[in-house]
């Protein structure tokens, strides 16, 4: 069984990657919306790959015993600027 604090951790840790995950889906429709297709095609797989770490995380938590606990996740903004001012925040 997993101990209380590593297990708080773990879900914090969740939480963070999820929320990357939506800021990079976001920032890549906007830039898709600016008709910069590669750089939508790239924050997309970088949001897929935050997915992938929430979701390795989750595992191993599980198999642990560990209790999951998602909280809330900001809605992002719709709007980043210029493709320069988007990459400074990335």
């Amino acid at each position: 069984m997993i101990n209380t604090t590593m297990q708080d951790a773990i879900n914090a840790q969740i939480n963070l990657e999820q929320t990357s995950a939506q800021l990079y889906l976001a920032m890549s429709g906007y830039m898709d919306g600016k008709n910069f297709h590669g750089f939508a095609q790239w924050l997309r797989a970088q949001a897929e790959e935050e997915t992938k770490h929430a979701m390795r995380l989750v595992d191993h938590l599980l198999e642990r015993g560990g209790r999951l606990e998602l909280g809330g996740i900001e809605k992002p903004s719709p709007e980043f600027g210029s493709a320069v001012q988007l990459f400074e925040k990335v």
